[in-house]
């Protein structure tokens, strides 16, 4: 099982293998939009506060902005949902992330989109799903309710027959359509058939569908997301190649140069061009994960609409 969080900490560890983040300790639950946070100790071993005003703080998939902070009491006060994350609630114990370069939340955000690049047709990744629906001789559109609504193509379909032989016939004659404004197809898309079958029996309906978007920490990158066991070393490569890019933004802003050595040792375009390798690495898995795909679904007699 490969859950959010171990796809978030694989790409932490690909961003930022050498590096540590201040932490600390929520010392009691917080209830969902809590604007005041009570931690173990927000001091260092010196007695120095290290949570201060105007500081970001990352715990769960949420980000807070603190407004205000009390050493006496180990209390932050702050406003949740900071930066379009969720409000939500946290368990006591939860760790929370100070100043982070690279937030629970904002890698979660880049393996979603990653997740949704995975399958486009430049890439050539998708889960394969079924459907079944009855046919009825009297119709020739079938509304594809139950399918996922961004379904890229039907790849399959195939009718029971009502004998003892257990033999599913292929059908040759369809054709998927969308943007139907038609009442009777409430999903907007229609699967037309053109051919016979059973009446009262099932059409069984392969069809490519795109990865599903990760919400919760625990999700699984397989049962929840669709991708293939075999591939979910590909998400924290995405996600790492799409927060980089932000970073050498934000390394070229005067006002965050804080060292001018830096100019110097670490050259403008350098952070970018440290990614080069896993971008290359990337592109190799997808095209081997696409050529087992078309391995195990290979096309089917190109003019079957």
């Amino acid at each position: 099982m490969t859950t959010l969080q171990d796809v978030i900490n694989e790409t932490q560890r690909l961003l930022q293998p050498d590096q540590r983040e201040r932490i600390v300790i929520l010392a009691s639950p917080s209830a969902s939009g809590a604007t005041s946070l009570v931690f173990n100790s927000i001091s260092d071993s010196v007695g120095t506060g290290i949570v201060r005003p105007g500081q970001q703080i990352a715990m769960d998939l949420e980000l807070f902005y603190v407004t205000g902070v009390d050493n006496t009491t180990n209390t932050v006060s702050v406003l949740p949902g900071w930066r379009g994350s969720t409000k939500a609630s946290h368990a006591a114990g939860a760790i929370a992330y100070i100043e982070p370069k690279f937030s629970n939340f904002d890698i979660a955000q880049q393996i979603n989109h990653d997740l949704a690049a995975l399958s486009a047709p430049g890439n050539g990744l998708y889960q394969m799903k079924t459907v079944d629906i009855t046919f009825n001789p009297i119709m020739r559109g079938y509304d594809m309710a139950g399918v996922h609504p961004g379904i890229i193509d039907v790849y399959d379909i195939e009718y029971k027959q009502a004998t003892a032989t257990h033999y599913w016939p292929r059908m040759d004659r369809w054709k998927l359509v969308r943007n139907m404004t038609d009442s009777a197809f409430p999903s907007s898309m229609a699967l037309m058939i053109y051919e016979g079958a059973w009446p009262g029996l099932p059409l069984h309906i392969s069809y490519k569908a795109p990865f599903n978007d990760l919400l919760y920490l625990t999700d699984d990158l397989v049962s929840v997301a669709g991708l293939p066991s075999t591939a979910t070393d590909l998400p924290p490569l995405g996600a790492a190649l799409r927060l980089v890019p932000g970073r050498e933004v934000s390394r070229n802003f005067a006002d965050v140069q804080n060292d001018a050595r830096r100019a110097v040792e670490v050259p403008a375009a350098a952070v970018m061009n440290s990614i080069l390798g896993l971008e290359k690495t990337r592109q190799m898995r997808i095209d081997e994960e696409a050529g087992r795909l078309q391995r195990m679904y290979p096309s089917i007699r190109p003019g079957r609409r």
